[in-house]
């Protein structure tokens, strides 16, 4: 049986979500305002806009991951080293599996 680690969002993660769902929203309906009208000042304002609220808010999320995330590697000298072996088990542990499968195993 094939374990599957779902991790819920937090509440940072759903924030910044929205706000990049908000932004193609709004070029979206940007484009569609574009074509009916067919003006193009619109770009001269939106383009830089949503730009910059969705690269603002994707450093904003890399910066905070960032911080939280230093100190628990800083305090465990072999993070990286019981990572690779945590993805090595799984890995394995999937290849067994696939294996089983195709010889008719469970």
């Amino acid at each position: 049986m094939k374990k599957t680690i779902k991790r819920k969002w937090r509440f940072s993660e759903k924030v910044i979500f929205s706000i990049l769902l908000f932004s193609v929203t709004v070029f979206i309906f940007a484009i569609v305002f574009a074509f009916i009208r067919y003006d193009s000042s619109i770009w001269t304002y939106l383009i830089p806009a949503v730009g910059a609220l969705a690269s603002s808010s994707f450093a904003v999320f890399v910066w905070k991951e960032k911080n939280e995330n230093l100190p628990k590697i800083l305090s465990n000298p072999n993070y990286d080293q019981e990572q690779f072996i945590e993805q090595m088990r799984r890995e394995i542990e999937n290849e067994y599996m696939d294996l089983d499968k195709k010889k008719g195993g469970y």
